[in-house]
């Protein structure tokens, strides 16, 4: 989510050119753990044969 407040951005700094905004941020956690799913299928020897 991001915001303007126009409280934070008085008229002197917009006429400086000078923009504030805000936004809420959370940091990702650490990768403690990836899963790699394994689908069989038979679509890539498709392309071999010049197929979609």
């Amino acid at each position: 989510r991001c915001w303007f407040d126009p409280a934070r951005n008085p008229e002197t700094e917009l006429a400086a050119g000078h923009l504030l905004l805000s936004y809420k941020y959370t940091p990702p956690p650490p990768l403690e753990r990836l899963t790699y799913e394994t689908e069989i299928t038979s679509e890539y020897l498709l392309t071999l044969k010049g197929g979609n």
